[in-house]
């Protein structure tokens, strides 16, 4: 079906880095925005049997508190065709809000506001927005707390969940959750008090009947980034009944990635692994933070959580993927490399991902991520292999033969985001991302 749009500008076709991998995607770009916008909340609607995409408020490319808006755009899929639908209601400035739809109905919930003092005011309405007639109707009930940067899923296309995010001065660890049905919001259970589990910037997605979301940055100083897997069991017989756990995931840090479900998976795409203000520059030092190219995605079946990278365009500061159907996601919007805001609007078709043997028993490792310039690499098959730094454009910036299962190098290279890619016979078998400082 997606071939035939006119819609489409090129197809590309990617496998992941690793041996025997079976896992393969490929990628669209769709018409653009008619302007770049990131942080932008984004949902789809099937009509008829044709789909439209949604984008709601966001940050212009000047990455100012005034290029902050509440424009509201819609695309028709099968014709290619972008257009404008006014503003939200009230016409409040936001970021960071939430998209959802639920029986045939786009909810927009929370975001925030950046006033010119830099005074950030989260918001509570909740808007109702009908895709037959592209027209809101009266604002539901707003959520009790206000909330911006939340993890926000849907249960059984009639409830909406609001999990954690950020509240006008910290993270909180309140769950509420909005029956469309009953119209009413409900507090379900909370995430446990504790700095690992409350997070703003971090997304999920509901497997049967199991809450996923990973990273999202922490009310620590510098807001550093969580590698929490978090996981929500919740009761059928009773939605607001949640059984919370966490733990430690070497693949789990990831900042505004979009997340969706494909193959009873739940993944992320794209993100960050540090975490920023709304105009890209790291609340750690003051440096422009990097987009990537990867996807980590959680196998309940073997409770595994995979990362890998693919050729796909970086992107970051996503509040969401949209689908079109089984096994076809789309981005919208967002920031590529150098902290730019995008117009690209990208399709991907994900046809399964999957766990391979090598990187089940393999081990590739690079610490620290982030350095000067120094650092180990770990490798347990290293005999034969060779190493590369390439930038993020692909050029190669030094090679090296692996000369023990620890291997270390010292770079004199410019602050950026850097590949580290191991090669036996010259194939590339893994991959891994690090940022010079």
């Amino acid at each position: 079906m997606m071939m035939a749009l006119r819609a489409l500008v090129g197809t590309f076709f990617l496998l992941l880095w690793g041996s025997g991998a079976q896992s393969q995607i490929s990628y669209e770009f769709l018409t653009d925005l008619p302007e770049p916008v990131s942080n932008n909340a984004v949902a789809s609607v099937e009509i008829d049997g044709k789909w439209y995409i949604y984008s709601f408020s966001g940050i212009d490319s000047t990455k100012l508190y005034s290029g902050i808006h509440a424009k509201v755009f819609r695309f028709d899929v099968e014709t290619g065709v972008w257009s404008a639908l006014g503003n939200l209601p009230g016409n409040q400035p936001r970021i960071a809000a939430g998209a959802s739809t639920i029986r045939g109905k786009i909810y927009v919930l929370g975001g925030y506001e950046v006033f010119q003092n830099g005074t950030e005011v989260s918001i509570n309405n909740l808007h109702v927005f009908d895709p037959v007639s592209n027209t809101f109707e009266p604002d539901a009930i707003p959520i009790p707390t206000p909330i911006d940067d939340q993890v926000q899923v849907v249960y059984k296309d009639s409830l909406l969940y609001s999990i954690t995010g950020w509240s006008n001065t910290g993270n909180v660890d309140e769950v509420w959750i909005y029956d469309v049905v009953e119209e009413s919001w409900q507090e379900g259970t909370k995430t446990p008090i504790a700095a690992s589990f409350q997070a703003f910037g971090a997304s999920g997605a509901i497997v049967g009947d199991t809450i996923y979301f990973i990273g999202g940055a922490m009310s620590l100083g510098g807001f550093p980034a969580s590698n929490r897997l978090r996981k929500g069991y919740i009761n059928p017989n009773d939605p607001s009944d949640i059984e919370w756990s966490a733990e430690p995931e070497e693949n789990g840090i990831s900042y505004r990635p979009g997340a969706a479900i494909v193959d009873g998976k739940a993944f992320w795409l794209g993100g960050s692994l540090r975490t920023y203000n709304y105009n890209g520059i790291a609340y750690s030092d003051n440096t422009g933070v990097d987009a990537t190219n990867r996807i980590v995605f959680y196998n309940p079946t073997d409770g595994t959580l995979i990362e890998q990278f693919y050729n796909f365009p970086e992107i970051m500061d996503l509040r969401g993927l949209v689908s079109l159907g089984p096994n076809q996601f789309v981005s919208v919007g967002g920031m590529t490399m150098d902290q730019k805001v995008s117009d690209k609007v990208v399709l991907y078709h994900i046809d399964n991902l999957v766990s391979t043997a090598s990187q089940q028993t393999s081990v590739f490792q690079v610490l620290p991520t982030i350095s000067t310039g120094a650092f180990q690499i770990h490798s347990d098959q290293w005999e034969g292999s060779a190493v590369q730094i390439v930038d993020r454009q692909g050029k190669l910036i030094a090679e090296e033969r692996l000369t023990s299962s620890e291997h270390f190098m010292q770079l004199s290279i410019p602050t950026g985001t850097y590949f580290v890619q191991q090669l036996q016979d010259g194939i590339g078998v893994n991959r891994q991302v690090i940022f010079i400082r």
